[in-house]
């Protein structure tokens, strides 16, 4: 009621309920959040779209940020639901808590901490896709001295399961932690976390599982049939081998000291390490559609199609090594002035990284025939011997990339009138260094080394680098200012205006992110439910589109350097409507375009969602709770125009397909029987057939069939 900015969270309840396998099933049930390309269990580094946004950058571990940039190199795993205590989004521009993320907004996942209360949870799940595994939570006081001092958690758990697309994805994951409390205001706690992710099969060529699109009906701004072209499957292996797989494998040292300085004023002193290891070793097909627009209107008018019968394939090996350092330290302060309070922050945060990719491709793989798998008939996946690595000879990724971040910030939020005019003002100042290498294309490494045992290192490549002539810009500040103002003891009113700023792969270095949002807040029932109504307006500059004077020989400048934008409107309920009955009911309109003002892939304009949840508390089914979900996606791009493209008359090139809206429910419940715990949740309930998460003509993915997760969590 404070904020002048739309904060949702991510409760522990929320997500025992839902029998969460990836944040994402919990995130999309509110206003502005969407799913992203490549999300899901089995998926990329939890992303998810914040307001139109794509999340590079957006997901947070404990404060901490989860992706370098610019590459957005980062965690390929999901962070398992097991490890989380709750989760907190931000939405718009956030230039503390996540300065180098998302516009759009940002996620900060909360972790489990040791706890003083003796405590074990063993928990097991079942179901035809997204779930077999077994875990155990155990968390209490260290019996050191008087056993008031030292407490510790473990945490380990381990899934096996089979996907929705052909292949299977094993997870592992552990926690080991140690909290020393120094006194009633003072503590430390040391966590280690480990987490591997290997998904195989059709599964692991995440955003290259589904169909390629090229049928003559996907041009012209036409909506794509939910029924697959000719050859291809809804959940068919497509032309993935068998032997596709990726593995990563990412582990977390962090260190955190919190204090009360005085009765005013406590601080805080973190510190993250995290190194992550990605090896993907696939095929998939390969060729883009040729597409054909009219020049004069930008109207795409044919698309050639692809022969099933011979898909051309590209195999690929992709390595990434990177590590990252982050140290952050703050001090907040709640002081009474004459009347007036104040709640003073001051920080500064500094993040060391380095990273090394490489990718090379065999553009000769022998070609797909999927005619088989679409005709009832007895088909053999495409499955050709792995080739030998002396045939991968072309380079897709070549980044060894080093670089440094540092912030300094402060905000104050002062309030009046006994606290019902409350204002709010942050500035930080950034400054950051980023260093690209290249291979020099003659004495590239050895590809022999991408079958080999030993990672490459920069030591590997030998004087094969050149030398990076360093990305510096002197500083980028940022800023946030809000005034909110409480109508009713239980009813605010609240603008506000927020920047933040990443830094690009390109120079300029920084791309900046602004927001203005308007909104009312309001609780009733005893605070139990929370309503916000807002409207936002974003915009983020720096980004690189081809000039079309460029294409018609009226300029000599090749890239502009122009702002993408999103406006709308948004609706969240979220909390109790009666003791029995929750509810989280959203509604977001909004208008995310180009700087050519085209649709964006993926993203639509209207999403609605209900989730109501019944609990027991009396009767033959008391500790019992059922709940129901339904979610609505509007039309989405099924690409974007090709590079932002322009035809030689400077039209903008049109999105040549879309992809229908879709509603899927889902539903679940529980039931507690002494110190036993059962869920039952079923997504996909109706088991519709629709495609979503479009990433170009190259792959359009189902959304995954009828899942059904049996859990069981004994409590000791």
């Amino acid at each position: 009621m404070d904020s002048p900015l739309t904060v949702n969270v991510i409760t522990p309840a929320l997500i025992e309920d839902l029998g969460t396998t990836a944040m994402i099933d919990d995130v999309t049930y509110f206003a502005g959040m969407s799913w992203g390309r490549g999300a899901g269990p089995g998926g990329i580094g939890d992303r998810m779209d914040f307001r139109g946004f794509e999340s590079l950058g957006g997901r947070l571990v404990d404060n901490f940020s989860q992706y370098l940039q610019p590459s957005g190199a980062g965690p390929h795993t999901n962070v398992d639901p097991l490890l989380i205590d709750h989760a907190e989004m931000v939405m718009g521009p956030d230039a503390i808590l996540a300065p180098t993320g998302s516009p759009g907004g940002s996620m900060n996942i909360a972790t489990k901490s040791p706890l003083f209360t003796a405590s074990t949870d063993i928990s097991m799940q079942y179901g035809n896709y997204y779930a077999g595994g077994v875990g155990i939570d155990s968390t209490g006081p260290i019996p050191i001295g008087d056993g008031k001092h030292w407490a510790y958690r473990v945490i380990a758990d381990y899934q096996e399961y089979r996907a929705y697309m052909p292949g299977s994805v094993k997870t592992d994951s552990a926690a080991v932690e140690f909290t020393y409390k120094f006194s009633d205001t003072a503590k430390v706690t040391f966590k280690y976390i480990g987490e591997a992710s290997l998904p195989t099969g059709e599964a692991s060529s995440v955003g290259d599982e589904g169909e390629e699109v090229s049928s003559p009906n996907s041009v012209g701004g036409a909506i794509l049939p939910f029924s697959p072209q000719p050859g291809y499957t809804y959940d068919g292996w497509n032309g993935i081998p068998t032997w596709s797989h990726q593995y990563d494998r990412n582990n977390i040292v962090e260190a955190e000291l919190t204090a009360a300085l005085s009765s005013r004023i406590n601080m805080r002193l973190a510190a993250q390490v995290m190194w992550d290891n990605y090896t993907a070793d696939n095929a998939y097909p390969s060729a883009a559609p040729v597409e054909t627009w009219n020049q004069v209107t930008g109207v795409e008018t044919s698309v050639a199609p692809l022969n099933p019968a011979a898909l051309a394939e590209v195999g690929n090996y992709n390595h990434c090594m990177a590590r990252e350092i982050q140290v952050q330290n703050d001090y907040a302060g709640n002081f009474n002035v004459g009347g007036i309070s104040f709640k003073p922050l001051l920080g500064w945060e500094y993040d060391q990284f380095e990273i090394t990719e490489w990718a090379v491709h065999d553009p000769n793989m022998p070609k797909a025939d999927i005619l088989g798998q679409s005709d009832g008939a007895s088909y053999t996946p495409y499955n050709p011997v792995h080739p030998p690595f002396s045939d991968y000879t072309t380079f897709s990724a070549n980044l060894p990339e080093n670089g440094w971040y540092l912030q300094g910030y402060g905000l104050i939020q002062a309030g009046m009138f006994n606290d019902r005019l409350i204002l709010t003002g942050s500035y930080s100042r950034s400054w950051a260094e980023v260093n690209d290498y290249k291979f020099n294309g003659v004495n590239v490494p050895d590809v022999g080394h991408v079958g080999g045992t030993a990672a490459p290192t920069d030591a590997t490549f030998g004087n094969t680098l050149i030398p990076a002539v360093p990305k510096v810009n002197p500083w980028h500040d940022e800023y946030m200012a809000g005034i909110l103002y409480k109508v009713l003891p239980n009813v605010s009113a609240y603008s506000s205006f927020t920047t933040n700023a990443s830094i690009a792969g390109q120079s300029p270095l920084w791309q900046a992110g602004k927001q203005y949002e308007y909104g009312i807040k309001a609780e009733f029932f005893n605070k139990r439910l929370t309503i916000t109504a807002d409207h936002f307006q974003i915009s983020e500059n720096n980004i690189a589109i081809t000039n079309p004077l460029f294409n018609t020989g009226q300029s000599t400048i090749a890239t502009l350097y122009e702002d993408e934008t999103n406006h709308g409107e948004e609706l969240n309920i979220s909390g109790g409507i009666t003791q029995n009955l929750t509810v989280i009911l959203s509604y977001t309109n909004m208008r995310f375009r180009d700087a050519a003002d085209r649709r964006v892939r993926n993203i639509p304009d209207n999403m609605s969602n209900l989730l109501l949840n019944y609990h027991f508390t009396e009767g033959p089914l008391k500790d019992a709770s059922v709940f129901v979900g339904v979610q609505h996606n509007g039309t989405v791009a099924g690409e974007n125009a090709p590079n932002l493209g322009f035809t030689s008359l400077g039209v903008p090139d049109q999105v040549g397909y879309y992809i229908a809206a879709w509603t899927a429910a889902n539903a679940g419940g529980s039931y507690r029987w002494r110190n036993i715990l059962f869920n039952l949740n079923v997504d996909n309930v109706l088991n519709q057939r629709f495609w979503w998460q479009p990433a170009s003509r190259n792959s359009v993915c189902p959304f995954p069939g009828l899942a059904v997760r049996l859990a069981m969590t004994i409590h000791l």
